[in-house]
């Protein structure tokens, strides 16, 4: 059984990641009759040079990857610690909080453009009664909006994610920890400080780390909300790295981006695993 699976594996990843390589030193295409040559790093350098579209995407695809985890954190902490305190209806709230994740992003996507839509969106039409804006807002083809609008809807999607785990995390530290800080007369503020954050950091560490990397390699989300526009403002790598295999014919040169993301992404895993292990 052992090795029908290593096959397995070896023709669905380790055959794939190998021929990524090997295509990134080359100016391979998909279409056309043209004899694939062999060209060194030049796409290597040309993606650090001359591509000036190349370094805006790495530029914003971080800014979307580390704000969006840090919105979601700091919501799905404080949600965290509301559903953990007693209150009616908890049980309610708890299965409510998972709509985000079980929605498919395909319709999410849609739903959001619907929300935001400037003629018919209903958060336009309340920001408007509410005279908190004299005209409707295009939140996905504005330049100044369509960037953190894209965060917002990253982090909300990850939200049930950061909840969940924060909530367990909450659950099992030991109740008479706060009992004891009430006694010596610690306020909340200072429970919550010096009992309940380092209670939670390793949780914490992984449950970030994890976020960035899935956020930093965001496909499905770019692709159905803007496109990577209006214009090319919203482009991610995975969506920039697609658009230049397919729209462009540059395989080799998505090739060589996708062997950086690669390398972005396994550093970004060694950084969560060696923080685990020295906590």
């Amino acid at each position: 059984m052992i090795l029908p699976a290593a096959l397995l594996m070896a023709l669905l990843i380790v055959y794939p990641l190998v021929a990524g390589i090997c295509y990134s030193f080359t100016d391979y295409t998909v279409m056309g009759n043209k004899e694939t040559q062999f060209v060194g790093l030049r796409n290597y350098i040309e993606m650090f040079t001359t591509d000036t579209d190349y370094l805006s995407v790495l530029g914003f695809t971080f800014m979307l990857a580390f704000c969006s985890t840090l919105l979601a954190y700091v919501c799905g902490l404080g949600i965290a610690l509301l559903l953990n305190a007693p209150m009616k209806g908890r049980g309610i709230f708890r299965s409510l909080m998972l709509m985000p994740w079980i929605i498919s992003m395909a319709v999410t996507a849609q739903n959001w453009k619907w929300l935001l839509n400037d003629r018919y969106g209903i958060i336009n039409h309340v920001l408007m009664s509410l005279n908190l804006i004299e005209k409707p807002l295009i939140f996905l083809g504005n330049l100044d909006l369509v960037r953190p609008t894209v965060i917002v809807i990253s982090a909300w999607k990850s939200l049930p994610f950061m909840i969940i785990i924060i909530l367990a995390a909450l659950q099992g530290v030991p109740r008479d920890q706060y009992e004891s800080a009430a006694i010596d007369g610690a306020s909340r503020w200072q429970s919550f400080r010096y009992i309940t954050m380092p209670s939670i950091k390793n949780v914490s560490v992984m449950c970030t780390m994890l976020m960035f990397i899935w956020s930093f390699n965001a496909y499905e989300s770019i692709a159905l909300l803007t496109g990577g526009g209006p214009g090319k403002y919203t482009n991610t790598l995975a969506v920039y790295t697609y658009k230049m295999a397919f729209h462009s014919n540059r395989l080799g040169y998505a090739s060589a981006i996708s062997v950086v993301v690669m390398i972005l992404l396994v550093a970004f895993a060694l950084i969560r695993q060696r923080l685990s292990r020295e906590d």
